[in-house]
């Protein structure tokens, strides 16, 4: 639909999936959660399990355009979709997500890094869809944040990025960034991209506080592209919340 709206396709046939049979919830098992394609954004905004187990979906599906989209669009949809400025393919990147796809006779998985290959575009054949997503569980330790800039609540992400920080004795031992509305599909920054940064949280941890505005160049390796720069820019501030042990964009 968001194709049709934007008049970029002119489809003789328009087929209602919402009240077809197929995976809609939310659901764990060793270590990871696995998101049926049919469920819709309000719900996963909603659901406890997700809420629980992997909290970035949810604050991802409540950032999606307005009532109205997130009570008709779905999982499966925005990843088949695959907007560059989109919420949930970026949370899948960020996540290391892996989706299972099928055409009705043969099913496969594929990463959501490899899954989106650019605007618009997936790996997706014609004939395939998108069954569910799976991505790890959050465990001890993990923080997480989703941010996103846009001129108003439901309009298309200027610029969004979700983190993952993984805390050991005082020290960030593990990182996940990816960032989006800035190319042509989702990008997870690589570990040396975020290296110096984890190294400023360490030593700021006890204040709490971080303004990273004049530390992009450390924060952003040369050999990367000067829109995830600025991706990184528009996000702001980072700060600390140790009580929650959650990685917060201010």
């Amino acid at each position: 639909m968001p194709l049709v709206n934007l008049g970029l396709v002119q489809p003789e046939v328009v087929i209602d999936i919402s009240r077809a049979d197929g995976p809609r919830d939310v659901s764990v098992a060793d270590g990871f959660v696995t998101v049926g394609a049919l469920i819709t954004h309000a719900r996963l905004a909603l659901d406890p399990v997700a809420a629980r187990w992997q909290p970035l979906l949810g604050a991802a599906a409540r950032r999606i355009g307005n009532g109205r989209v997130r009570s008709r669009g779905t999982l499966g949809g925005s990843l088949a979709h695959s907007d560059p400025a989109a919420e949930l393919p970026l949370v899948m990147v960020a996540l290391g997500g892996v989706y299972s796809v099928t055409d009705g006779l043969r099913s496969r998985e594929v990463k959501a890094e490899e899954f989106h290959l650019g605007f618009l575009t997936t790996q997706l054949a014609e004939d395939e869809l998108v069954v569910s997503a799976r991505v790890p569980a959050l465990g001890p330790g993990w923080g997480w944040s989703f941010r996103e800039v846009s001129r108003r609540h439901g309009d298309f992400a200027l610029a969004a990025a979700a983190a993952l920080v993984r805390m050991a004795g005082g020290v960030i031992v593990e990182s996940r960034v990816a960032v989006g509305g800035v190319a042509d599909r989702p990008v997870r920054l690589a570990d040396g991209s975020v290296k110096r940064m984890q190294e400023i949280l360490v030593q700021r941890v006890e204040i709490g506080s971080l303004t990273i505005r004049n530390v992009e160049a450390s924060i952003v390796p040369d050999n990367t592209d000067m829109l995830l720069g600025m991706s990184v820019l528009a996000i702001g501030r980072f700060t600390i919340d140790r009580d929650a042990n959650r990685l917060v964009f201010d």
